[in-house]
């Protein structure tokens, strides 16, 4: 779930959007969220959120040369 999860937050869903595709209630996509984005936080020693986290996704891949 937390892979799906990132998948439509990357694809910009609303919770309604989210949950409309995956059957799943808009408050479990939120508690989904909020463990995902405290799991990133740790392995990328800073916040991630859901309005963050292309940004930091993207300076971290820059930083170990992962994205040309």
């Amino acid at each position: 779930m937390q892979e799906l999860r990132l998948r439509l937050t990357w694809q910009k869903l609303t919770y309604a959007e989210m949950a409309e595709r995956t059957n799943y209630e808009p408050d479990y996509i939120k508690f989904v969220g909020f463990q995902l984005w405290q799991l990133l936080s740790t392995a990328l020693g800073e916040k991630v959120t859901k309005s963050n986290f292309k940004s930091v996704l993207r300076r971290k891949a820059e930083k170990f040369k992962i994205l040309r």
